[in-house]
């Protein structure tokens, strides 16, 4: 891949990469996180200590979990509905849940051996498992009430009534005035859940109707909707589909997400928080809950209201001057790249996370330049003056692959590799070996870095190095996007 290339490709990502870095950065001032903060008593952070105790496989009913004094919430880890920072938890969900909490015992009448809510982050197309394999209890994270779902759990009464799902587009889309228009058009989702079966569903009328069929785009399962909806809006994917509360939000956020209000691929959705079968009492808890708490109510309203209207958190900014560095910087990329066999694109996504590029960035802490090195890690890369741009670049480089060649083991497959050396040059190499250990010792797989490694870095840390690794595996996504376009549009210009 030669230097023009790579300018192309870079430019391409830039908008990407700019709505995308909405984590505090090592030397840029930041805005603020949302402020749906719920922060864990210390008898919570006992309980977060015994994370393998609820890990343990049990079934029951309301009253085995106030005996056990727990309950276990399985939520997706995003940043709609449950993430840490530190030992503060954000999102609805963890709103929702530390409220049924306070709920609980004061039902109970409880004000000693206290009943905790623990939760118990999933991947989105776990959830369901995760309660009929005992490893959770309520399952929240906007899961349709389908008829498929409830021959497997039951549900609480609807969290949201009459949901759409709507199509969501980006820049570069085509123009869509109906939802035949969708006829032949590439639509990115994943290949679970309710999204997936109503486009299919239309893609099916359209071939009978004598129309091309929809074409999806299979996206990979670990991402979330609002992580998909940043690569639409980025123009990496053409389009998307989704709940309509969730769109608007997001489309207040993004400024080139379009959401289609008319564009309806299915309505009538309930969403609900689902549970194992056979728990009556457990059932009646949380419709007496939702009755009073769910959208649409005083409380309900407040918790959307407060988190949906903070947005200042993601950051906006100009591309001109991102533009300008990336061209200038593309070619260094390209060349320590190859020398120490490190995709120059993620040298690059490394850099702009880091600095935006800036080699005039200096952080509070000392680092320099757009590789953001402390003085003492780049003597002892040994390149030069880390002050200039190109032995920046070459330390920052040099440094990367070494985290890679440490990290590296039988255990781990290569993209957990990138990750926990990504984490390494972010918090520190022997912090990151440490929190594997303490991973282990908590129930976790120490050798899986999402779901599992970043939940323990998340309670030390904070939220930082966990939305800087996530960012950089959406790089990865979007690399592996924008080739496949060009590859297909070589391929049509030399046919």
């Amino acid at each position: 891949m030669g230097p023009t290339r790579i300018i192309s490709i870079l430019i391409e990502l830039i908008t990407f990469f700019i709505l995308v870095a909405c984590v505090p950065l090592a030397s840029v001032a930041q805005s603020p996180s949302p402020t749906l903060d719920a922060k864990p008593s210390s008898s919570q952070a006992t309980q977060w200590q015994d994370y393998s105790v609820a890990l343990e496989p049990w079934e029951g009913d309301y009253d085995g979990m106030v005996a056990r004094r727990m309950v276990r919430i399985a939520v997706p880890y995003s940043i709609t509905h449950y993430f840490l920072d530190g030992a503060t938890e954000r999102g609805i969900a963890a709103a929702m849940g530390r409220r049924l909490e306070q709920e609980i015992n004061q039902k109970e009448g409880l004000q000693t051996r206290l009943v905790h809510v623990v939760f118990i982050p999933a991947p989105r197309n776990q959830l369901i498992p995760y309660l009929t394999n005992g490893l959770a209890d309520i399952a929240m994270g906007n899961i349709t009430i389908t008829e498929t779902n409830s021959r497997i759990v039951d549900f609480s009464i609807p969290f949201i009534r009459d949901s759409r799902e709507l199509v969501v587009t980006g820049p570069g889309a085509p123009q869509l005035s109906s939802l035949e228009d969708l006829a032949g058009q590439e639509v990115s989702i994943q290949a679970t859940g309710s999204y997936y079966k109503s486009m299919i569903q239309l893609s099916q009328s359209f071939v009978k109707k004598g129309l091309s069929p929809i074409t999806i785009n299979e996206v990979d399962e670990l991402l979330d909707p609002d992580e998909i909806l940043e690569l639409v809006q980025a123009g990496l994917m053409p389009m998307t589909v989704i709940d309509e509360h969730l769109a608007e939000f997001w489309g207040s956020v993004f400024p080139n997400l379009s959401v289609h209000a008319d564009l309806v691929v299915a309505d009538e959705r309930d969403i609900g928080w689902a549970f194992r079968k056979n728990s009556p009492k457990l059932e009646n808890v949380l419709n007496e809950f939702l009755q009073n708490h769910r959208p649409r109510t005083e409380f309900g309203n407040i918790i959307l209201r407060r988190y949906l209207q903070n947005d200042a958190w993601v950051l906006q900014t100009t591309s001109t001057n991102d533009r300008e560095r990336f061209e200038q910087t593309s070619p260094l990329f390209e060349k320590y790249g190859e020398l120490y066999q490190i995709d120059p694109l993620l040298l690059a996504a490394l850099g702009y996370q880091e600095s935006r590029l800036d080699q005039n960035v200096i952080s509070p802490a000392g680092a320099i330049g757009v590789m953001q090195l402390l003085p003492q890690t780049g003597a002892a890369m040994d390149v030069g003056d880390i002050t200039r741009i190109e032995p920046n670049i070459h330390a920052g480089s040099r440094y990367l692959r070494s985290l890679i060649d440490q990290v590296a083991s039988p255990e781990l497959d290569l993209i957990n590799t990138i990750f926990f050396a990504l984490a390494s040059y972010n918090a520190g190499q022997t912090r990151i070996r440490r929190l594997r250990q303490e991973t282990l010792d908590k129930g976790l797989d120490p050798n899986q870095w999402m779901d599992n490694v970043e939940l323990v870095v998340a309670r030390e840390i904070g939220r930082e190095p966990i939305q800087y690794v996530r960012n950089i595996y959406m790089y990865y996504l979007s690399n592996q996007r924008v080739e496949a376009q060009r590859t297909k549009r070589a391929s049509r210009q030399a046919d």
